[in-house]
This record gives structure tokens, C-alpha cells and sequence, in this order.
């Protein structure tokens, strides 16, 4: 149930993240099991967060942020912490969501899980791009480094991910013809998840590039 969470939320399916976590949440928390109910419960306010109530799915993410520390284990810590930035960037708390950020980044150094490698770098160029005082070359430097990595990992729907991010931050700045030439080649090689939410912005987002 926690790895269809999981491929989910990479999916960008709130809608489905939401359900399949509060059924994660009822069943640990029936069974006993602390870690997967930290799992779930940073899953569901993430998906609480970024379909609209961003206040109530941070508080959420805290929530699930210590019940982590309390099950003792570092696994998924810089997923969650990932996960948590998102929220605090849709609440415009753009220096929290660095520091997040900056401590999902010292345990993957710390421990060398890089499942989220990837994710962590697209979201630091978010914070980057979005924030009050951006800093436009940085944010590149991160949306790129998150495909190459996701490259790297052979982690098509990743690299999708981070070259939508891309490609909307080379357009907002003037440079649609670079945006394109980076949407096009990483579109053309999907050959799943037709129809899922993340598949359907890079799309529409190649799209608008070629009207």
C-alpha cells in the first residue's frame, strides 16, 4: 500500500495519494506500526497541501516529521523532508523550505540514499525561482542537475518531472526555443503513464511551446 502511495505521488495524482494514505494511516495505526504510519501521514499532507490547503498539510507533515524521530530510523527521512518543502513553498515560507531542504541534503550525503537525489535538486529550483529574492542562475543549476541525475538513475518519469520544471522556468524568462528543445526529446520517450497528471503539464506544456 506504501509503494502504490509512493508511485502515486510521483505520478502527481493527489486525488489518489490522499486515499491510499489515509488507508495506509488506518491500518498502522490498527496494526501498530509506527514507521508506516509516519509514511502515510507524510504522504497524505503532502496531497492535503498541494490541493489547496497548504496550512493544514504542512501542520500535517510536522505531525509526520516526528513520528519519523520517534520510530528511530533515518529511511525516506530526505523524501519526507522533500516532501515537506513542497508544502512550505505553497505557503510561500520559502527560507523553511530551504532548510528543509539543506537537512534532506546532509542525510543523503550522511547515509547515500539518493532515491529522492532527483526530486530534492527540482524542488530546491523552485524555491529558488519562486521565492521573493530568486536567484534565476541557481534555480537552473538545480532544475538541470535534478534531470542529469534522474538520467543517471534511468528514471524516465523523474527526469520528466525536472524538465517540466525547466522548461516552465525557460519560458517565464524568455527562452521558449531552449525550453522546447529540452521538452521535446524527454516527452517523446515516455511510453507510460499516458493520462496521469504529470505526463498530461509536460504535454500541455510542450504544447503551448510549439502554438
Amino acid at each position: 500500500m506504501a509503494f502504490r502511495a509512493y508511485v502515486l505521488q510521483l505520478c502527481g495524482d493527489l486525488a489518489g495519494v490522499r486515499e491510499v494514505a489515509e488507508e495506509l494511516i488506518v491500518q498502522a495505526r490498527e496494526q501498530y506500526m509506527p514507521y508506516w504510519l509516519a509514511a502515510g501521514t507524510i504522504l497524505h499532507g503532502w496531497a492535503v497541501a498541494l490541493q489547496g490547503d497548504p496550512r493544514a498539510g504542512v501542520d500535517e507533515m510536522t505531525v509526520a516529521l516526528d513520528l519519523f524521530a520517534r520510530a528511530g530510523t533515518d529511511n525516506l527521512m530526505p523524501y519526507a523532508l522533500t516532501l515537506m518543502a513542497e508544502g512550505q513553498v505553497e505557503l510561500h515560507e520559502y527560507a523553511l523550505a530551504a532548510a528543509s531542504l539543506d537537512d534532506a541534503q546532509k542525510r543523503v550525503d550522511r547515509t547515500g540514499e539518493r532515491v529522492c537525489a532527483h526530486e530534492l535538486c527540482r524542488v530546491r529550483g523552485e524555491v529558488l525561482y519562486r521565492s521573493p529574492d530568486p536567484d534565476h542562475a541557481a534555480a537552473e543549476r538545480s532544475f538541470r542537475a535534478g534531470i542529469e541525475i534522474a538520467r543517471e538513475q534511468q528514471a524516465k518519469f523523474m527526469e520528466l518531472r525536472a524538465a517540466t520544471s525547466l522548461g516552465t522556468f525557460l519560458r517565464s524568462q524568455g527562452r521558449s526555443e531552449e525550453a522546447r528543445d529540452i521538452m521535446g526529446p524527454v516527452c517523446g520517450e515516455i511510453t507510460e503513464g499516458e493520462g496521469t497528471p504529470v505526463v498530461l503539464r509536460a504535454r500541455e506544456l510542450l504544447e503551448s511551446l510549439l502554438a
